[in-house]
């Protein structure tokens, strides 16, 4: 575990000390090189040749580099981060296409956030009450099938509004006239 650890805090330090890094891997390889065409030269080898097996004996440098620094970094992080500069770097060249490339995304963006809140408040969440699923309305079935509102005096309200079944409850009223006496009728309702 405490392994783990100190590789990650390594890798997260290996963000910020690329550069330098990598110009320390090149000189140790290098320097490895040089060691082994030593060892080469001692053997008996021309310096040429001594070169091309060291070379050969310790592999493809470049890929040896890429290895090391996948070790000690995060290389997603690292790739995001070369896109985003590169990004940059063309947002800048371009400004006109930067300006509308944000202004869409403001745009994308505000409509998405606007359509958003208008789901959620018609369908998610229609009533700003808490416990908005509790509401019910009451409407009186009778015998002809075709439902009407309930009508209820006002002791039987105040009965109805003091249940111990019920947290609270209010009455709309409302009516529909006619209103005659001008070129046209025109209907009138009240709620």
């Amino acid at each position: 575990m405490k392994g783990q650890l100190l590789a990650f805090v390594s890798r997260c330090l290996g963000l910020f000390t690329a550069r330098r890094d990598d110009t320390n891997t090149r000189d140790e390889l290098a320097d490895y090189v040089s060691r082994l065409m030593e060892q080469h030269i001692d053997g008996g080898q021309t310096p040429a040749e001594a070169a091309r097996l060291a070379k050969v004996q310790l592999g493809g440098m470049a890929q040896l580099a890429e290895e090391l620094r996948e070790d000690r970094s995060f290389p997603l992080v690292e790739m995001v981060a070369q896109d985003l500069r590169y990004a940059v770097r063309t947002l800048r060249r371009n400004p006109g296409f930067a300006i509308s490339a944000v202004l869409m995304l403001a745009v994308g963006i505000a409509a998405s956030t606007g359509l958003f809140a208008v789901v959620d408040a018609l369908v998610l969440h229609p009533f700003p009450y808490v416990g908005a699923e509790r509401i019910a309305r009451v409407r009186v079935l009778p015998p002809s099938g075709r439902p009407r509102p309930a009508s209820l005096t006002a002791d039987e309200f105040k009965t109805l509004r003091h249940a111990s079944t019920i947290d609270d409850a209010y009455i709309v009223d409302g009516f529909t006239m006619t209103i005659t006496g001008a070129e046209f009728p025109e209907s009138v309702s009240y709620q």
